[in-house]
């Protein structure tokens, strides 16, 4: 007999395991699929270390990681011409946009103000608003947009950014953060999608949580209220339009009212014939791709700046993709350090660049770093986002599963909705199952 469970999540990254862990925390049974060492290594490849996030650790009742060093800004987004050293805790960010920016660091910093301010205001007008309707359950992605829409950010992140006063170079260092969220934001998107996402970068505050207290905390909740199925997926089972049924390489079968998966995972777990049909066809047409790739080498201590933030955005100002690199260093051993970067192609089919590509986009970082001296350490590590969104596609945009529950993972809708946003459709669904 089948394990039933309320939401099924094939869990790509921490924002889809956030999701799980807040239904799991509001009583929900919920099955994750998942590769526990995979989702732990993920977190090296989000923008900020989740567990200094105000916003998550609130939400979850999880301790704050400690601050390392009061004085190690929380961010850095770096290009050729600027350097932004961004700390959640405003006057050490108003100095050190001072000390960098010169003559315009109030201009800079009364924009992130701004947008850090407009984020908690919207932040409570998402938790307001009803983003699921169960008689439109294969538009749940659709209604989520055309709800949620009207009347929030009126305007565009260009807008804001032209009345702001800042030059071309400021608003490509605006832009950089969001474009790892979401490859496809622009300037042209909606302002309230920026606001939110600025809010949650810059959401942290002190606290006294060891290393891995949160990460354990995470995986003790889910397992106290639901299930971490890290067995082969096998096959998806459909009753009509519906999903119905996830079959495991043991024989194990699992059932959910609601699932939240990628539709390139969902199309290549359906049976051969199903895969083949003209519907399953119709379905993967219709959502555009974007890859993110995440890279593992290991480096002297010694070739770490001591200046740098763990956490680097670098902008190197190629015309061709990818055109942002994420870094974030940990100490491995007193002498060695274990370097992730991360970037994002647009591209349908996108390879991960060579070893060579890499060390040619980091030379402007490190202009005394050699070939060999950047160790490759493991294979990297794909994972996709479906959702392209464009401010003309934003009040009802053509996405219509033919599946009437298969909906985007969770994390597709935070370039969106914001964290704020996501914990919102957790309680909607479970509103939703109380009725």
């Amino acid at each position: 007999m089948a394990s039933h469970f309320f939401a099924l999540i094939f869990a790509g990254n921490f924002l889809d395991l956030v999701f799980a862990t807040y239904l799991a925390l509001r009583g929900k049974r919920v099955a994750v699929v998942a590769s526990k060492d995979r989702l732990q290594s993920s977190a090296d490849a989000l923008l900020l270390d989740p567990f200094r996030s105000r916003i998550v650790c609130d939400w979850l009742g999880l301790p704050l990681k400690s601050e390392k060093h009061p004085y190690i800004p929380d961010f850095q987004v770096i290009s050729p011409s600027r350097r932004l050293e961004l700390f959640w805790d405003r006057p050490r960010r108003e100095f050190a946009l001072e000390r960098d920016l010169g003559k315009d660091w109030r201009k800079f910093s009364g924009l992130v103000d701004r947008l850090v301010e407009l984020g908690s205001q919207y932040q409570e007008q998402v938790k307001q608003r009803q983003l699921v309707n169960f008689k439109f359950g294969a538009d749940l992605v659709s209604r989520l947009f055309s709800r949620v829409s009207p009347g929030l950010g009126d305007g565009s992140l260009g807008d804001l950014l032209r009345q702001s006063g800042v030059g071309d170079a400021e608003r490509q260092l605006v832009m950089a953060p969001l474009k790892l969220f979401s490859p496809y934001f622009q300037e042209s998107s909606p302002v309230f999608c920026a606001a939110l996402l600025w809010r949650f970068l810059l959401a942290t505050g002190e606290g006294s949580a060891g290393e891995d207290e949160s990460w354990e905390g995470i995986f003790e909740i889910l397992e106290a209220n639901g299930a971490l199925v890290q067995e082969q997926p096998f096959a998806l089972g459909t009753s009509g339009k519906k999903l119905a049924q996830l079959k495991l390489r043991t024989g194990r079968a699992i059932e959910a009212d609601f699932f939240f998966a990628e539709p390139n995972r969902v199309f290549f777990l359906l049976d051969e014939e199903k895969r083949e049909s003209r519907q399953a066809q119709s379905l993967m047409s219709r959502f555009s791709r974007a890859t993110f790739f995440n890279h593992i080498f290991r480096m002297d201590s010694e070739l770490w700046p001591e200046p740098m933030s763990q956490r680097v955005l670098w902008a190197p100002g190629l015309e061709k993709e990818p055109k942002e690199f994420l870094l974030i260093a940990r100490g491995i051993t007193p002498s060695t350090l274990q370097l992730s970067l991360s970037y994002a192609m647009r591209k349908g089919e996108a390879r991960p660049l060579d070893p060579l590509e890499i060390f040619d986009a980091l030379k402007g970082l490190f202009p005394w770093l050699t070939e060999k001296k950047l160790e490759s350490h493991s294979e990297p590590v794909a994972f996709h986002q479906h959702l392209k969104f464009h401010p003309s596609e934003l009040a009802a945009p053509e996405i219509k599963t033919s599946f009437a529950n298969l909906y985007l993972s969770p994390s597709e809708l935070v370039p969106l909705f914001g964290l704020t946003g996501m914990f919102r459709l957790a309680q909607s669904l479970d509103e939703l199952d109380k009725k």
